[in-house]
């Protein structure tokens, strides 16, 4: 696609800088996102292992 046809060329170098600040802000949000639902898996995986091992002493 080129200028003509209303693409990335037809932007100014302002609004090419403006775009591609907010495309990082919207990467960095969902690597974020991504990142805090992996935390909460493992922090998941973490309790259900600890609160067996408890419930299996508990038990003994």
């Amino acid at each position: 696609m080129d200028a003509s046809q209303g693409g990335l060329g037809s932007l100014s170098p302002s609004q090419r800088t403006q775009l591609v600040d907010q495309m990082k802000a919207e990467v960095a949000i969902a690597s974020a996102r991504e990142l805090m639902d992996h935390l909460q898996s493992v922090r998941d995986k973490i309790l259900s292992s600890t609160s067996s091992i408890v419930h299996l002493r508990h038990r003994l």
